[in-house]
């Protein structure tokens, strides 16, 4: 079965405001294969872009996991260092995302060259590493709260992911999840060395 709907997609009044930032819109079409928002490429007379679009369908659609907080993460992000493309704009709505298209390409399966995967999958990891150590302290995160306590580290992030699961799995829950929830909520870390930020 599908997740429950939680919204709808105004496709058209959605193109009209990207148009508005960007100029004329010739051709979208959809690219990547990210499982909780739609993403599409929007070419115009001169460079092309990227609209990330919750389209209201997705597992996390109507959660506190939404694109505005993705918009305070990539501004956050912004002169870090990281392959993070440039945010250009937030729908008025917070339903979607402009940004500037990096060309490359995501289906890391289809390269063909053992080592130029192994590279690639190389520089993936190491940029993750170099996320996870960046000072959250230096960032400008909104409503994004950093934990205040080292259980807090732990809980927080939980009781955001049981929350979603009880709005979103009725009918789907299994014993064995309560257990691991029980368990990852008495086990919480008594201490914590840093914050960092976590991709996905």
């Amino acid at each position: 079965g599908r997740l429950p709907m939680t919204g709808t997609l105004d496709w058209p009044r959605v193109l009209e405001w990207a148009a508005e930032r960007i100029g004329p819109v010739t051709a979208s079409d959809p690219i990547g294969s990210g499982a909780s928002r739609k993403i599409w490429r929007l070419d115009t007379a001169g460079p092309s872009y990227v609209l990330r679009v919750d389209t209201g369908d997705g597992p996390v659609a109507g959660t506190v996991l939404n694109l505005a907080r993705e918009a305070t993460v990539y501004r956050a992000l912004a002169g870090s260092g990281l392959p993070v493309p440039q945010l250009l704009d937030v729908s008025p709505d917070g339903m979607a995302l402009l940004m500037e298209h990096v060309a490359g390409e995501e289906a890391l399966a289809a390269v063909g060259d053992a080592a130029t995967r192994a590279a690639i999958a190389d520089d993936y990891l190491r940029c993750l590493g170099r996320l996870h150590q960046l000072d959250v302290a230096g960032f400008t995160l909104d409503a994004i709260e950093v934990p205040p306590t080292p259980a807090a580290h732990a809980l927080d992030d939980l009781d955001t992911w049981m929350r979603i699961a009880g709005e979103r799995t009725r009918g789907w829950e299994t014993p064995s999840v309560a257990f691991a929830a029980d368990w990852l909520r008495t086990h919480a870390p008594s201490r914590v060395t840093s914050t960092s930020l976590c991709h996905g």
